[in-house]
Order: structure tokens, then C-alpha cells, then sequence
């Protein structure tokens, strides 16, 4: 298969499952399927999914992935806070590194909205089908139990986005200061994280954390 047909099988395997929308067209226009693929992937409850799908999905996404472009976690600088810690401004689904940190629901099951421009949306659409209030305490919480999680698992080289200050409207600095001020503390003691990269999108959030980390 070449990639428009794996993505009209997967649009039509998708309709199959969720009759309430096989009636839709499928575009003649690829970034329009794209669309309606994605958009589909965002409604597609968490059912079981065939192997014959898995495997065409991952042979898709794998190009999508290709072609986006790919960064080595390992080719980052360090910040002068920590020989430990990168700051990189880009897309963090196209970061190769261990893990990834998903500020996602509670329910981890991703946004439900189609082609919503949140990173939740978005890891879920590159993903797959398969993977589906915050007050102070509570962001330093969730920066802690990602790295617990992460050093127990032998992840060597996790990214962080700005975790609650989209959607949720947590304030950028103060998220920042947190988010730093944890990760250091952490890497104080534990030794096994060997990089913890802090992935940013927009400007602001970049001299917010560069503030925060190289002065």
C-alpha cells in the first residue's frame, strides 16, 4: 500500500466501526483525508482494534512521522542550571527520546474534539488508537510522579511540555518555576535520568524557561 491507500483503509475501517459516520465523503484532497482521518482517530472510542489495522496505521503514521521530521534528544545542549537538562522550542512529536509527557485528561484517553489544536489532540493523532484542576502542589505532583514513574521503568531521557498552561490557563511563569524547581530537586538525588528536556512552543514560554535555566 502506498500512503493514500493506507489512509482511505484506515478512514473506511474507521466508518465501519462507527456507523454514524460512514456516510461522510472521503475527499479527493489529501490534506482534506488527513483531516477526516485525524478526526476520526480523535471519535474512535477505545475498542479492540485488528492487527491488520494496527499494522497499516503504524506503517502510516511511521511516514507521517518520517516526513515531519525527526530531532535526537541526545543532540541537544545542556542548560547551564544542570549538565542534565535540555530546553528545546519545537513539535514534541518529533522529539526522539524515551518518553514524553502528555498533559492529558484525567481519564487518558485523549481530547475528544476534532483536530483540537491541544498536545493531548495531538500526541493521540500521531500515536495511534491504542494509546487513549491543578493547583501548585498538585503541577509539582505531576512533574515528581513522571519522573518516579520514569526512573522505575528505566527511561533515561523523558520530555516535559508546558504541562496546564494551555486549556487549563495556569500561569506560564509560575508553571515554569515549578516545573524547573521540581526537576532539579529530583535529579539532586536520583541518578538514573540521565536527560529531562523541557519543550516549549511559543517564544514566551522559551525566555520564560531560559530565564529560569541559564541565568
Amino acid at each position: 500500500m502506498n500512503q493514500q491507500e493506507r489512509r482511505i483503509y484506515l478512514i473506511r475501517e474507521m466508518q465501519r466501526e462507527m456507523p454514524q459516520y460512514a456516510d461522510i465523503p472521503i475527499p479527493e484532497e489529501e490534506m482534506q483525508q488527513r483531516r477526516l482521518l485525524r478526526s476520526l482517530f480523535n471519535l474512535r472510542p477505545p475498542y479492540p482494534a485488528s492487527e491488520d489495522f494496527l499494522n497499516v496505521q503504524d506503517a502510516y503514521l511511521s511516514e507521517v512521522i518520517r516526513e515531519r521530521g525527526i530531532v535526537e534528544a541526545a543532540d541537544l545542549p545542556s542548560v547551564k542550571a544542570s549538565p542534565r537538562i535540555s530546553l528545546w522550542q519545537g513539535d514534541i512529536t518529533t522529539l526522539h527520546c524515551d518518553a514524553i509527557v502528555n498533559a492529558a485528561n484525567s481519564a487518558l484517553l485523549g481530547c475528544w474534539q476534532p483536530c483540537h489544536s491541544c498536545i493531548d489532540n495531538i500526541i493521540h493523532s500521531l500515536s495511534g488508537v491504542q494509546l487513549r484542576r491543578q493547583d501548585c502542589e498538585t503541577l509539582a505532583d505531576c512533574y515528581r510522579s513522571c519522573l518516579e514513574l520514569a526512573a522505575s521503568n528505566g527511561v533515561q531521557s523523558i520530555a516535559f511540555c508546558c504541562i496546564s498552561t494551555g486549556v487549563f490557563h495556569f500561569p506560564q511563569k509560575k508553571a515554569a518555576e515549578i516545573a524547573t524547581e521540581t526537576v532539579l530537586r529530583f535529579l539532586e538525588t536520583d541518578t538514573s535520568i540521565r536527560q529531562v528536556i523541557f519543550n516549549v512552543f511559543t517564544d514566551r514560554d522559551r525566555n520564560i524557561y531560559r530565564n529560569l535555566l541559564e541565568g
